[in-house]
């Protein structure tokens, strides 16, 4: 009975003006679906026939963020939530929907005609998400906020890493990338004019991160207990190239500095952010 009244609403609903609401939805998620008016939910919650979520159930959640590292790197254990905390417009930023955006590591160019779209396109894994090509490299392989690559997010304010301004930029100051395996005095010795390493602690946050670095795989820190890296002999301001070992968790990017940083260290995997003083 209760499929028959539904298909009797379906039919007659528009002539008695009666609305319903039609959504998007991520269709293809084993447990959870995510819809364009912002909702996740279980799929005991999806209702077939509108392609929402049931608002009204308590297992449907609007922007959720419950797989996802909001403040680190916007990465998510869960699809679904990363689109649906990707949607949340604290989340997506200066995005401008209505001009041709770069997708992250893709080298192709689209428009999107709603946010929901957009955010299906972010949160969907690439290559860049996996090691050798066959597994990935972290179970937080869905992010929504990315400045490398063209895409515009909303940027966070990581203060806990964020050194005072006047060693940042002013003096004279700059920051720089490194090549693989060469050290900071390495990277602030070949700029023209040479400059000097800043030999003092040195912490960065992943936006600057992700602003010289792809970061495929997110950030980690050790100051929020998430980082696994474990091989490398010193932790410094760093991406470690896809090509590295598994054990220092290629294609993610470590902001922070566990330890007094010495300017002449280096690692064949990583490739370094350095402070470069004049």
């Amino acid at each position: 009975m209760s499929l028959f009244f539904v298909v009797v609403g379906l039919l007659l609903g528009p002539a008695l003006g009666l609305e319903r609401s039609n959504c998007e939805n991520t269709r293809s998620g084993r447990l959870f679906l995510a819809d364009s008016s912002g909702y996740v939910c279980p799929r005991g919650s999806f209702m077939s026939h509108t392609g929402c979520c049931d608002a009204s159930d308590a297992a449907s959640e609007k922007f959720s963020c419950d797989t996802c590292e909001t403040e680190l790197d916007g990465c998510c254990s869960s699809y679904e939530h990363c689109v649906t905390c990707c949607m949340h417009p604290d989340n997506h930023g200066d995005t401008d929907l209505s001009t041709k955006t770069r997708e992250l590591f893709r080298d192709k160019v689209f428009e999107f005609d709603s946010t929901f779209a957009f955010c299906e396109a972010a949160c969907r894994t690439t290559s860049s998400s996996t090691l050798h090509e066959n597994e990935y490299i972290s179970d937080r392989r869905y992010c929504y906020r990315f400045n490398h690559g063209g895409m515009k997010r909303a940027k966070t304010d990581d203060a806990f890493t964020r050194l005072d301004g006047s060693r940042r930029g002013e003096g004279g100051a700059r920051i720089v990338s490194g090549g693989e395996n060469e050290s900071c005095s390495d990277v602030c010795g070949r700029l023209n004019p040479p400059m000097a390493c800043d030999d003092h602690q040195f912490s960065s946050h992943c936006d600057e991160m992700r602003e010289h670095f792809p970061c495929e795989a997110g950030c980690f820190t050790h100051l929020d207990g998430v980082s696994p890296r474990v091989a490398m002999a010193e932790t410094f301001p760093s991406y470690i190239q896809p090509a590295g070992q598994k054990p220092d968790w290629p294609a993610a990017c470590f902001p922070d500095a566990r330890a007094s940083s010495s300017c002449d260290a280096k690692n064949p995997s990583a490739r370094r952010l350095c402070l470069c003083s004049a």
